[in-house]
């Protein structure tokens, strides 16, 4: 009778063990499929179609256009007014030069911004190619046991 006794005992637990395995491997590929599902969903940026090595020349000449246009100066600069001895007529001038000179400033401002931003994307999109990269075997792990 003992030994019947530990042999249903056995049994149970292979059933239990069983059952665990199962469950595990359902949850992992529950999770598998949501991970892929999530990874496809990702918007497309606007440099998702460039190749890599392209982008990091795109990224190279975005950088140095930011470099030549900061190095011309007129960046963060304020036009001040020069003495206005012509009366009216001068001052008004010199109204119009400021204001010319502030819209160059800004003009060159708003330049430099969009360069900048566009560095911005191809960083992301940089970081987001290499979040997904890997071997098959790394890309299986990480969208089956990545919670």
């Amino acid at each position: 009778m003992a030994g019947r006794v530990q042999g249903e005992k056995s049994g149970s637990n292979a059933k239990l063990l069983l059952f665990l395995l199962v469950a595990l491997v359902g949850v992992t590929g529950w999770n598998y499929h949501r991970n892929l599902t999530a990874e496809t969903n990702v918007p497309k940026g606007a440099f998702s179609g460039v190749k890599d090595a392209d982008l990091d020349v795109l990224r190279a000449a975005y950088q140095s256009e930011v470099d030549s246009l900061t190095k011309k100066g007129g960046i963060g600069l304020r036009a001040t007014a020069r003495d206005t001895t012509g009366g009216v007529a001068g001052g008004a001038r010199e109204f119009a030069r400021v204001q010319r000179a502030m819209r160059t400033t800004r003009e060159k401002g708003y330049e430099v911004a969009e360069r900048q931003a566009a560095i911005e994307a191809i960083e992301q999109e940089q970081a987001r190619r290499q979040s997904v990269a890997g071997t098959p075997t790394e890309v299986f792990l990480r969208r089956a046991f990545t919670f």
